[in-house]
Parts: C-alpha cells; structure tokens; sequence
C-alpha cells in the first residue's frame, strides 16, 4: 500500500509542475504577444505619421509650384498670354500649375517631388485667382496695403476685424467700449487685451485714364464735387445701440471738415456667439463707401487700401461690395490655392492663401527710434557757413 501512495503523490507533484509549466509558457506567451502588439501598433503609428508628414510636405510643394505658376501669370509680357493662364486657371483643372509651371499637357497633374524612394507628389493643385475676401493678420501699429483689384466696379468696402484667435486665453468675451460721442484716445497701457483695436484706414485711388500729383490734394471742387482721391478715418470699436453693422463714408473725413477728425464709432459685439447675428466671423464691422476718383467715376479706378490696427493687433476681412450690398471679387489680389500631396497612398490636403511679389512697400515712419531724437542745424546761401550746433543736442538724454 505504501508503494501505491508514494506513486500517487509523484502523480499529483508531476501533475501540479506540468500546470506550473503550461501555465507559465502561457503567461509568457501573452506578455510576448502583447509586447509584440504593442510594437507593431508603434511602429505603425511612427510610419504614418512619417507618411502624413511626408504627403503634408507634398502638398506644400504644389502651393508652392503654385506661386511660380501665378509668378508666370504676373510676369506675362502680353495681354493674350495672360488671358491665356486665366482661362487656364478659371478651368479649375487639377493639372492646372503643371500646365502653367512647366508646360506639361492638361491631363498629366501629378507631380513627383523629393526623394523619389519615397514615393511623393502632389496629385491635384487648383488655383482660384479671383476670390471673395481678403484675409489676413496684422500686428499693433503694423500697416498692411491691399490692392483692390476687381474683377468689376465697386461702391463701398466691407472691413471686419479682430475674432475667437485675438483672444487671450484668460478672457471668453470681447471687451467693447461703450458708445460715447467723443470716442477718447488713452494710453496704451489701459487699452484692455481682449478689445478690438482702433483701425486707421486709408483709402487712395487714382483715376486709370489720367491724373496728376495735385489731385491727391484735390477736394472734389467743381465738376469733381463728391470725388476724392485720398481719404483717412479712424474706426473706433463701440458697443452701437444698433443691432446692425455701422455704415460710414470716406468722403466725409477730416480733410473735409474739422468737425469730422474724431474717430468713427464702429459696431462690435462683446460675445463670440453674437457674431452670427450678422453672418459673420469678426467681433466688428463697418461698411465705407468709396467715393470716384478725381477726373473719372468708379468704372475707371486703381484703388488701394491701407490699414494699421491701434493698441491691439488683429486678425482682419476685407472685401467690395455693390451699392446693393453683393459682393465683387478680387482679381489676382490674394489668389486661393487648393493642394493634394501624397506620400505612398496616404494623401493630405492643404489651402492656402498666397500674394503676389509686386505689393508697394510702404514706410512704417519716417523715424523710428527708442531714445531722443536731434535735428539741429542752420543752412544758408552759403555753403560755407553751415552750422551743426553740435554742442546743442546730446540724443543719449
């Protein structure tokens, strides 16, 4: 009997290491399938995100083969030529920038670029010259000139500034002033954040068949009366009893009266959500309505806007309008491109706005400095008794 029960425990301990051992391969066979899972899933996530990065890279290739293609539209030596691009980009056809860039036949759009180990291009690159608006962003005290080219004559601009993105993270709701009629200026320093800046807007145009300096000094006297070709108003943000956007004129800027040189009251909503209420993106709007220009009427202008955000900087909209409101497009002012790149068989998408190289530089200020500034001298008719009073003015103090 002894010898039975001996052979059983040996039974049951062999049983119980062969659990052990089942049990334990199988532990481990789940942590090894597990780290295996784990590194596949990494290693997969790594190789597309270098994909994504790499098709992203793509289509920023196509946006930028696409401001050769507009650099060639611009640079047109003759009228057929250059109808000749805008027919082509008005096709909308996704080999439009390889037509236009480098020649190739209308049905060939994709584009090979990079390492071609890689496998990248760019499969489809639309360009849309003529557009709605004008977008952009610009700092405090920083001036940005917009050509307004058309496609057809306009009556008034629509100007909208500051959005969600001019916020700061600390605040949810704009800080608009209160409507007083006299629209005080305060120091930099009590300008809240949040609140829309005050926008100097300049508006100049020149009538295309002929003019002359003087006219830019030209009130609109005589048969030019209502006509101008320079004007300059300040657009303060305000919280208008008005539920719709301001309306305002540039003739009717100080250059014409005295009374005239405070800044304009401008309509602006305190909280994002109400900025639906006039379809719009921007915390404040106005439209202005352009006057002709001396010598000719709204058919026959070249127009700029100038615009330079106070106190705070801004995201910004611009766009023309008919005297009934309905828009009229921008013709080859900010060109919107529309861009497919593709690394293997993932594919990214990117829009972009682009400007052509021919914007008028203009001068911030005719001085700047951070310390004291000295101009001290004497001129006569004689060269020789030139003074510099150099003893007169120390510009470290």
């Amino acid at each position: 009997m002894s010898g039975i029960e001996n052979s059983s425990k040996s039974y049951r301990r062999g049983a119980v290491s062969i659990f052990i051992v089942v049990f334990t391969a199988l532990l481990i066979s789940i942590i090894t399938v597990g780290f295996i899972r784990i590194m596949m899933r990494d290693q997969q996530r790594a190789t597309d995100s270098d994909l994504s990065n790499s098709a992203m890279d793509s289509a920023r290739a196509g946006v930028e083969d696409a401001k050769r293609a507009l650099q060639r539209y611009y640079n047109a030596s003759t009228p057929s030529t250059r109808a000749q691009f805008e027919s082509i980009f008005a096709s909308q056809r996704c080999s439009t920038v390889a037509e236009i860039a480098y020649g190739r036949p209308s049905g060939t759009s994709e584009v090979q670029v990079g390492d071609p180990s890689l496998n990248q291009a760019y499969t489809c690159v639309k360009v849309a010259l003529n557009t709605d608006d004008y977008t952009g962003v610009v700092g405090p005290d920083q001036q940005k000139v917009v050509h307004l080219r058309s496609v057809a004559s306009f009556s008034s601009i629509r100007i909208e500034w500051f959005n969600n993105d001019d916020i700061t993270d600390n605040f949810t709701n704009f800080d608009i002033a209160n409507n007083t009629s006299s629209n005080q200026l305060i120091a930099q320093r009590d300008w809240p954040v949040n609140r829309p800046p005050i926008v100097e807007t300049q508006f100049f145009q020149y009538n295309t068949g002929s003019f002359g300096l003087s006219s830019f000094d030209d009130n609109g006297s005589g048969g030019d009366m209502g006509k101008s070709n320079t004007n300059t108003l300040f657009l303060y943000p305000s919280d208008l009893p008005s539920t719709a956007p301001s309306t305002t004129q540039f003739i009717t800027d100080a250059r014409r009266s005295s009374s005239n040189d405070a800044p304009r009251a401008t309509k602006c909503v305190a909280s994002p959500s109400s900025m639906a209420s006039w379809g719009s993106n921007y915390a404040c709007r106005v439209d202005i309505t352009v006057p002709p220009p001396i010598g000719g009427d709204e058919n026959s202008r070249d127009a700029y806007l100038r615009i330079v955000p106070r106190y705070n900087g801004m995201h910004y909209r611009i766009s023309l309008r008919t005297a009934s409101g309905s828009i009229i497009q921008l013709k080859g002012v900010q060109p919107a491109v529309d861009s497919t790149g593709r690394a293997s068989d993932l594919f990214r998408r990117v829009q972009a706005r682009v400007e052509p190289s021919d914007v008028i530089p203009m001068p911030e200020a005719a001085v700047d400095t951070t310390r004291s500034f000295c101009k001290v001298f004497t001129v006569t008719a004689d060269a020789g008794l030139y003074n510099a009073n150099t003893g007169t003015c120390d510009p470290a103090n």
